[in-house]
């Protein structure tokens, strides 16, 4: 991505809409919201520093995240058996699903800027991980919305 692509948070129409500012987040680069099975939306700082990487899968891309994930065992990887899972400091991932009429649709938030509080003396603030947490729950809940969805599973 080159920084054209990149706009201040408040003016994205896509899929990065309705998501607020803070925690450094000012800047994202997103895809439109038509209807895709595969939907991002990146949250950048001013200097176009990843923070948040938010992704939406419908169909047979969400079906194809759940059975990898189970395939290769991961913990703290989205399940179709953990409809929801916060972010917690030593998480990488937030996520949550909504029932769709073709299947269950996985909604995840990853932290992309090398923090992830696990580390020692790295920590991550309860109020980065409340942002990220409202993060996802906008993106989820539009991008649900959009496709027919139910609502996003909270946790």
């Amino acid at each position: 991505m080159n920084e054209t692509e990149y706009r201040p948070l408040g003016t994205a129409d896509g899929t990065c809409s309705g998501i607020n500012a803070g925690q450094g987040v000012s800047v994202a680069t997103e895809t439109e919201r038509g209807g895709a099975p595969y939907e991002m939306c990146r949250l950048a700082d001013k200097d176009l520093g990843m923070r948040y990487v938010l992704v939406a899968r419908f169909g047979p891309y969400a079906q194809e995240e759940f059975a990898d994930n189970q395939e290769y065992d991961g913990e703290d990887v989205p399940s179709p058996d953990t409809p929801a899972h916060d972010r917690r400091p030593g998480d990488r991932t937030g996520w949550t699903t909504a029932k769709c009429s073709d299947g269950q649709a996985l909604f995840t938030l990853e932290a992309a800027d090398g923090r992830d509080g696990d580390e020692p003396g790295e920590t991550v603030s309860s109020s980065e991980l409340a942002y990220g947490r409202a993060a996802l729950s906008v993106f989820a809940e539009r991008s649900a919305k959009a496709h027919g969805c139910s609502a996003p599973v909270r946790s």
